[in-house]
């Protein structure tokens, strides 16, 4: 054989040799990679990171992705827990990775707690630490919620302020709307510590709400921030539910005509890609605030916004959930008649006594025009509403007792055991976190979590009042110019000395400011009654403001009102047969009637006459 044959045939056994070494090396290296990814694609939704708030006393749901079929333990316990003290699940991943279990949480305290999910056999595992029970709420809307503290009036003393609130956490979603319902969102801000370093970009009115409760239930409380500039209330409806009212047809018309991906505000699109994936995690309430980009459809807004909230219960499966939201405040929308902001209040008002359990913050003495103003205040009327109906208020050391309340509403303990509530609408029900898991399913197909083993009342009849000697109507917003939206806030009205004894006596917390509730005729003058209106007064005693009143012609002009007690006498010597009154139906009105606590009555009419803006659906 020649050299250069024996060459080439030592060339051909070395590489033999080399492609046999490689081969096994490319197998040990890509089962190695194989390994490490078989123990490495556990994930948790996104809403579960450090430094979250669980809702206390509930049946919380945890889910996430692994491989297909891989089986995982979730183990759930207290800092400093010894062992046999924690809770343990386990769960198996479907075909399409999907898992989720159930853990059960306990009262509210000081613990943190941690999380716990590993692959069976395998020391990989994921880790939720600093986790805290309380009470979680959604804050969600438009620029008003979004908002940062930063940016407010005042801003510097508040971030400061930020330090006592340690055990206040938030979760943010970052804007985004999507055609189809997401299972996960795309892009959040993890749960924060509260602090002056990231209070200042949290939502404003989400952190005044939030501090609120916490100084008042001594709990540790939770927000999930949802909310974007200018979003019609129809981007956060579900699909389903607005193509399943007719009502509606027109709107959903016009959408799907309209139809472009780059616009923020397609129909549903908020609600697919910023309030559904929230779905099957549990919580307390919703705060909203939003309205300002509906103004001009007033009408349509009367269906719209009650539409929201039943959507909202039914999808995200948590039962009739307190939903609280705030009346907008007075502002001249260019371009739009002065009636098209009244008719959104005239909306708002409706959908308070239409739907079950929810509060109207009233802002028609809060400057907010510019967004900036008194975000503290509209917060803390939120937080009123969910202290006199969903909590027992029990103040940390040191803080200032409730005002003296007024109306009885259920409430709960410190430790958010239900207190006379009803069963519908307590949150740590077992039937809600049944329907929250089963909306979860239905809506994504995930799998079953395994189970672990241990309007207007009648009028009343009233006395004939004496005559009115006022000889000039009160009633443009303009005469109320020279006292500042401020003085509402800071200077609550004197009391009535009567309707105050009467109030101090109770033990409840005034949540709301006068709701008109029924009137009567009597010649000439409407005797108006209302709800909430212990101490009813104005500012500085003098006559009511911004009321009108009409005759069989519908044209309303401005009325003489005198307070009587907790009602009303409403009158124009020139309306011989009065028909209807109105109050505050101009977009910049600042009316000056309030109860005992400095609350502010809501806009409202007596008549059902068609609105300006009837049959405008878009």
């Amino acid at each position: 054989m020649s050299h250069s044959c024996t060459i080439e045939l030592r060339k051909s056994r070395f590489c033999r040799r080399l492609i046999r070494f490689g081969t096994s090396a490319i197998t040990v290296l890509v089962c190695s990679i194989l390994s490490v990814g078989l123990y490495a694609d556990i994930t948790l939704a996104k809403l579960f990171s450090d430094h979250m708030v669980l809702q206390r006393n509930d049946s919380v749901r945890v889910w996430g992705t692994a491989n297909p079929e891989e089986k995982l333990t979730i183990k759930f316990f207290a800092a400093g827990a010894s062992a046999g003290d924690e809770q343990q699940a386990t769960a198996m991943a479907d075909p399409h990775g999907r898992w989720s279990t159930l853990i059960k949480t306990g009262k509210a305290g000081q613990a943190t707690y941690t999380l716990e999910v590993s692959v069976e056999g395998s020391d990989t595992k994921v880790v939720v630490s600093d986790i805290l029970l309380g009470e979680v709420w959604i804050c969600a809307g438009e620029s008003n919620m979004l908002l940062p503290l930063g940016k407010t009036d005042d801003a510097d003393g508040d971030v400061e302020q930020a330090k006592n609130f340690s055990q206040l956490r938030v979760f943010s979603i970052q804007q985004n709307a999507c055609p189809t319902p997401l299972r996960e969102f795309e892009q959040v801000k993890p749960w924060t510590v509260c602090s002056p370093e990231t209070a200042r970009e949290y939502s404003a009115i989400g952190y005044f709400f939030g501090s609120q409760l916490n100084s008042k239930i001594d709990v540790p409380v939770g927000l999930i921030v949802t909310a974007t500039n200018g979003a019609f209330c129809e981007s956060w409806i579900s699909h389903d539910s607005l193509k399943a009212d007719k009502s509606f047809e027109q709107l959903t018309k016009h959408w799907k005509e309209q139809e472009d991906p780059t616009n923020a505000n397609q129909l549903s699109g908020h609600f697919n890609g910023m309030v559904a994936p929230i779905a099957g995690f549990p919580f307390r309430g919703v705060i909203w605030y939003q309205g300002e980009s509906n103004v001009g459809r007033g009408s349509q807004y009367r269906r719209l916004f009650p539409a929201l909230i039943k959507d909202w219960r039914s999808q995200l499966g948590a039962g009739e959930f307190p939903f609280y939201f705030v009346q907008l405040p007075p502002k001249r929308y260019e371009g739009l008649a002065t009636d098209a902001l009244p008719e959104i209040w005239d909306a708002q008002l409706a959908t308070l006594r239409s739907t079950k359990n929810t509060g109207m913050a009233v802002t028609t003495d809060v400057n907010d025009a510019t967004l900036t103003k008194n975000k503290k205040e509209i917060a803390r009327r939120l937080a009123l509403w969910a202290l006199g109906n969903d909590y027992k208020p029990t103040p940390k050391p040191q803080t200032t007792q409730p005002n003296s309340p007024e109306d009885k509403k259920e409430s709960s303990d410190s430790s958010g055991q239900s207190v006379g509530k009803s069963q519908s609408t307590a949150s740590n029900q077992t039937g809600i976190s049944n329907d929250r898991h089963y909306m979860r399913r239905i809506t994504f197909g995930d799998q079953e979590p395994e189970k672990q083993q241990p309007e207007t009342q009648e009028s009343k009849d009233t006395k004939p009042t004496p005559s009115d000697t006022s000889d000039k109507p009160k009633t443009s917003s303009t005469q109320n110019k020279d006292k500042s939206s401020s003085r509402r806030v800071q200077d609550k009205p004197k009391d009535d000395a009567t309707q105050k004894d009467k109030a101090t006596k109770s033990s409840k917390i005034v949540f709301s400011g006068p709701l008109y509730r029924s009137h009567k005729k009597e010649g000439n003058r409407f005797i108006l009654e209302f709800d909430h209106a212990v101490g009813l007064q104005t500012l500085n005693d003098d006559p009511p403001t911004c009321f009108f009143i009409c005759g069989q012609d519908k044209k309303f002009v401005p009325a003489i009102a005198k307070v009587d007690g907790a009602r009303l006498i409403v009158h124009n010597p020139n309306v011989a047969v009065p028909v209807a009154v109105r109050f505050a139906w101009e977009d910049t009105s600042t009316p000056n009637l309030f109860n005992a606590e400095g609350l502010p009555a809501s806009p409202f009419r007596t008549d059902k006459f068609d609105l300006s803006s009837k049959g405008i659906e878009y």
